[in-house]
């Protein structure tokens, strides 16, 4: 009996890997997705970690978020 509901499951779980690799049924619910352009260009604006950039200005020194 054991062996039995073994074989069954094995059976069961093999029907449902090879049901979920057939992506022929699926489809799309999003349609054709754009982007913003103007995210687009602010992306591209970006710097890379080895281009420089303006140094800090710190003559302004450190403020203190506590004093009234």
């Amino acid at each position: 009996m054991v062996l039995g509901s073994l074989a069954v499951v094995i059976f069961l779980l093999n029907r449902i890997i090879i049901q979920s690799g057939d992506s022929g049924t699926y489809t799309s619910a999003t349609g054709n997705t754009t982007f913003d352009e103007t995210t687009i260009d602010r992306i591209k604006q970006l710097k890379t970690s080895k281009e420089q950039s303006a140094p800090l200005d710190l003559s302004k020194g450190r403020t203190n978020p506590f004093v009234e």
